[in-house]
């Protein structure tokens, strides 16, 4: 999966503007696993012991994109059948199968890796809460990887 970092989420090194909420890390607890359960799919949970919030002023130990999301694996298909009718006529049969194993493929916990959340939610702390561009409307994009099974047809006929 791609790498991710746990940040703070408040200005803990009194910086004064909100741009450091979420690039001001946390200091790693020595000793302490910073996953719980498995270490893949949705399951994936982040142990808030493994974080502490560094005295006031200060930044964190903690480096940058030590975690690993979730993995991504999809499987496309695509099939042609070309025949010509007649002396220059051909007709082209298209399907193409986008995640044809309709595998889901989980985000990064963007939204929900930071102490903020462990503060308040500490279940909520790490999880992914969606897909990858499950959601995906830019541009009249209908067939985004990460979302669920798709199939396309297309006939073609070249003259």
């Amino acid at each position: 999966g791609q790498p991710f970092t746990v940040a703070l989420g408040f200005d803990n090194a009194l910086l004064g503007d909100a741009t450091p909420f979420f690039s001001q890390r946390p200091d790693r607890v020595p000793g302490e696993p910073m996953v719980l359960g498995p270490r893949r799919g949705p399951d994936l949970r982040l142990n808030p012991a493994a974080f502490a919030v560094p005295p006031v002023g200060q930044f964190g130990n903690l480096g940058r994109n030590v975690l690993r999301g979730p993995g991504f694996g999809q499987f496309d298909l695509g099939l042609t059948k070309e025949t010509e009718l007649a002396e220059g006529v051909k007709l082209q049969v298209r399907a193409e199968f986008f995640n044809l194993f309709n595998h889901p493929n989980f985000a990064l916990p963007t939204e929900t890796a930071n102490l903020g959340v462990a503060l308040t939610s500490p279940e909520k702390f790490g999880v992914s809460t969606s897909t990858v561009n499950s959601q995906n409307q830019q541009l009249g994009a209908i067939f985004a990887p990460g979302g669920p099974r798709s199939i396309q047809l297309a006939i073609k006929l070249t003259y």
